[in-house]
């Protein structure tokens, strides 16, 4: 991406929890399911942390500070406690008095400035920008113009805005039948009378209650939206440059420590070492379990889902399974390979868990032992995976994207274009050439070249190494003079000279090459 540096804008962030009445208890446990979810996964990545900073603050008579700006990273710990907080706070909610709580939209003013003293006196020095968003049931348009003349006071160059999202009932079906996307559709800028960029600053969002809603909403932190610089260029031969910007869909199971659950193939990392009757030491690949969930059209598929090394699969050919069963399993391959086709259907697979968790029981342990933590969820995750039929007697393989993994996107509809620019890209289009298919073997990305070019590199050193050895290395001739003379009659008296080049173990096969004298 060029000179661009990802997520290196984005701003710290610090939520302000409105808690009024019995009702917003709930809410409260919501949010805060949501974002532990969320921290999990943000702690748990390696790599750029996507949020910087992030604070919590409960709004009652008082503003309460349960979490001040913290660095997310390598911070699950307290922030965990301060969700735990928020939750447990909620529930007395029953025992409070009249004076702790703050009928007026006051103490959202007095919220939104204590948490840009917290930012400018702990986070400003690090860090460029701060974005506060409020969680209220109440309506946001009376608290947006309660704040406005708190925000007026801002200093605007270190302030990106505030959000306001009000918290609906919710309506699970709708969710459940629809895919996520970005929650953008209901943002509004409620303040017409104020000047435009004071009315810019203040933002209203309508949210669902539902947990798969919330999710949406705090996964898009994710998102790199920085538009200081375009992503990619696509370039035709005729001079035509469209510049466009990447997002992602899916987040990258490398970054977290469960990668050999959503994955599959050969993995070192997965072979053990098994000792043979011979006390030859060998390695065997743990066989991996799936198991069948459900059916899903093909072409119900979309490719943005998809991840991962594509595998053929095939019916095995293991020589130690009995004949009969052998073939048994071949027909039964064939079969679902025939029914699959025929349907146009593939499977939807999930790793079974009994497996995952061999692989992954030493980083459990490490969480089971913080009792702040439920030390009884100690299951690893189980990738999923769809298995696509073909015309032939193979079947492919592709990791699918789950819950956790899935990104909210924003899809824009695409509009009529203008007649120039259609002329434009046409001529430009006609330029290129239309292949009857995409042929593999007619590509090549100079990596062959590449790797010889870069391995190469060590040569003259270690050619030089070479020689320095040779140099101050005593001389043969006269250590021993008749040693060229020697070893020639060793060579001869030796009829036969046996090298055993390999001896491999991996599928209980092994081979010896024998080289004779004359050779």
């Amino acid at each position: 991406m060029g000179d661009q540096v990802q997520f290196s804008r984005l701003p710290a962030r610090v939520v302000l929890v409105h808690l009024r009445n019995s009702s917003d208890v709930e809410m409260c446990h919501k949010l805060s399911s949501a974002l532990e979810n969320f921290f999990a996964l943000a702690c748990g990545m390696s790599g750029q942390c996507r949020l910087p900073f992030f604070g919590l603050i409960l709004l009652r008579s008082q503003p309460q500070m349960l979490l001040p700006l913290q660095h997310v990273k390598g911070n699950f710990t307290r922030i965990y406690s301060a969700l735990v907080e928020l939750k447990s706070i909620a529930d007395d909610f029953g025992s409070w008095t009249s004076d702790s709580v703050c009928e007026n939209m006051s103490i959202v003013g007095l919220g939104i400035q204590e948490a840009i003293t917290t930012f400018e006196r702990q986070a400003a020095g690090f860090w460029s920008q701060l974005e506060i968003i409020l969680f209220t049931s109440v309506s946001p348009t009376a608290v947006a113009h309660s704040i406005g003349p708190v925000i007026k006071g801002l200093n605007l160059h270190s302030f990106q805005k505030v959000q306001i999202i009000q918290v609906k009932d919710s309506r699970a079906c709708e969710w459940l039948s629809e895919e996520l996307t970005f929650l953008g559709n209901d943002r509004q800028s409620p303040l017409a009378d104020e000047p435009s960029e004071i009315g810019e600053m203040i933002e209203i969002l309508h949210i669902d209650s539902h947990p798969l809603s919330l999710q949406s909403f705090f996964m898009g932190w994710m998102h790199d939206f920085a538009a200081d610089s375009e992503h990619l260029h696509i370039v035709f031969g005729s001079g035509l440059r469209i510049r466009v910007d990447v997002q992602e869909r899916i987040l990258n199971t490398q970054n977290f420590p469960f990668h050999q659950n959503f994955v599959l193939g050969c993995n070192p990392q997965s072979l053990k070492p098994i000792m043979t009757s011979g006390g030859m030491k060998t390695s065997s690949a743990e066989i991996q379990r799936l198991e069948v969930i459900g059916r899903v059209a093909t072409d119900a598929i979309c490719d943005s889902l998809l991840f991962g090394n594509p595998l053929i699969v095939r019916s095995t050919t293991c020589w130690k399974i009995d004949w009969d069963e052998l073939e048994q399993n071949q027909q039964h391959f064939q079969a679902l390979c025939h029914l699959l086709n025929q349907q146009k259907q593939s499977l939807v697979m999930k790793l079974n868990q009994r497996d995952t968790n061999k692989l992954t029981g030493q980083y459990i342990q490490g969480y089971a032992n913080n009792s702040a933590l439920n030390p009884n969820q100690s299951s690893s995750p189980s990738g999923h995976f769809v298995l696509m039929p073909s015309t032939s007697c193979t079947m492919l393989l592709k990791s699918v994207c789950v819950n956790e993994l899935l990104l909210p996107v924003d899809i824009p509809g695409l509009d009529q274009p203008t007649e120039e620019s259609l002329t434009a890209v046409t001529a430009a289009m006609d330029k290129v050439t239309v292949m009857p298919g995409y042929n593999p073997l007619q590509m090549q990305s100079g990596l062959f070249e590449s790797l010889i070019a870069q391995l190469a590199k060590n040569f003259p050193k270690n050619q030089q190494q070479s020689n320095a050895r040779r140099s101050t290395a005593p001389d043969e001739q006269k250590l021993a003079p008749n040693l060229a003379t020697n070893r020639k009659r060793l060579y001869d008296n030796t009829s036969t000279n046996r090298l055993k080049l390999s001896t491999n173990h991996t599928r209980g096969s092994w081979s010896v090459l024998d080289f004779p004298t004359e050779l």
